[in-house]
């Protein structure tokens, strides 16, 4: 999960979660109550935070990117977004303020998953809260407009039968159209009129109705253009106290880039696969003093009849007593990382 806090224009930590917590090494009761500075330091407070906070404050939302140093998860490069809330007869305002690790960026979307469950709960506490309080629920309502509207991914609602209640602007682009009402006009039926294959639609129908929520469940979408892109859904059943549905909700994302990837992975995996496979010289691969793979040529060379009379057998059924211990030994050192002759010669058996 991403490590989530709310501090007030005295910089002073109101709410963070466990994730932030355990950042600092600290239970989020330990920083609840105090201050920026008693948990960065004066200087880092000062001289990175302080005014990121202040623009923040003023009803800007603010992004930085820097080398952080946390005391549990050390060095790292992150992106922090300080996004303002407040009430409007006031001026006063709060910052919540979401810190995304982009140190390995190839975890983004399981850090994205994450935040949105946790976003989600978060949603439902300050909900029952917000209720009973009309000021807070007019900032409520502006905080959760700002993240509909500037979220990269497809956000929706839909009617059990398949009919867009709500779009986002990344949702009406990545189908495109000029806005979400373009887009929400332009489709009367989900199924037939975003689904390639409508059977996916009844998949994903059968799956929520099951279990409640799906996640990243894939299909080829269409565009209003005509062309196709793969997407990959998480959503979830909305019901009423009575466990009646209402309708569904959730996220949709583009993945048509990645599946491009993976597929010419696997076709380049099945040349190589193909040239190994029809090579003129004997191929194999072995984990210590084990053969785990074998091609067509290296059976043919020791006199086998098929790989599977070599997988899982020792060195020593290829390679002559003479040399097997001189043999094993290169085999172990190179495993092990040494860096050690790359050609030799060796008496084999058949």
């Amino acid at each position: 999960s991403l490590p989530v806090t709310i501090i007030n224009n005295q910089y002073m930590y109101e709410w963070v979660n466990k994730c932030y917590g355990s950042a600092h090494g600290k239970k989020p009761s330990d920083i609840i109550g105090k201050t920026v500075a008693d948990i960065w330091g004066w200087e880092v407070f000062g001289k990175y935070i302080k005014s990121n906070l202040d623009m923040c404050f003023q009803g800007r939302e603010v992004r930085r990117e820097a080398w952080m140093d946390f005391s549990a998860f050390g060095h790292r490069y992150c992106e922090t977004v300080y996004s303002p809330y407040g009430f409007d007869d006031t001026g006063m305002y709060w910052a919540i303020v979401v810190t995304y690790d982009m140190t390995e960026r190839s975890l983004i979307k399981e850090e994205l998953e994450a935040y949105q469950e946790d976003l989600a709960r978060l949603v439902d506490e300050r909900s029952k809260e917000l209720l009973r309080k009309n000021e807070e629920l007019k900032v409520s309502e502006e905080k959760y407009r700002n993240i509909f509207e500037n979220a990269v991914e497809g956000i929706f609602q839909t009617t059990l039968e398949g009919r867009l209640l709500s779009a986002n602007p990344a949702l009406a682009q990545m189908f495109g159209c000029e806005s979400p009402e373009e887009l929400i006009h332009s489709v009367s039926d989900i199924g037939t009129q975003i689904y390639l294959n409508p059977d996916r639609r009844i998949d994903l129908m059968e799956i929520l109705k099951r279990e409640g929520v799906a996640h990243n469940f894939e299909f080829e979408a269409k565009r209003r253009d005509g062309t196709s892109k793969w997407a990959s859904i998480n959503a979830r059943i909305i019901k009423d106290p009575k466990d009646r549905m209402l309708y569904i909700e959730g996220t949709m994302e583009d993945i048509t880039d990645r599946k491009k990837m993976e597929k010419a992975l696997l076709e380049s995996e099945e040349r190589d696969r193909t040239a190994i496979e029809n090579s003129n010289d004997g191929v194999v691969i072995t984990l210590f003093n084990e053969h785990l793979y074998v091609n067509r040529r290296y059976v043919e060379m020791f006199g086998y009849e098929s790989p599977e009379e070599l997988i899982g057998k020792p060195l020593s059924a290829t390679v002559h007593p003479d040399d097997l211990d001189r043999v094993t030994n290169l085999s172990r050192r190179r495993q092990l990382g040494e860096t050690i002759q790359s050609s030799y010669e060796f008496k084999a058996r058949r």
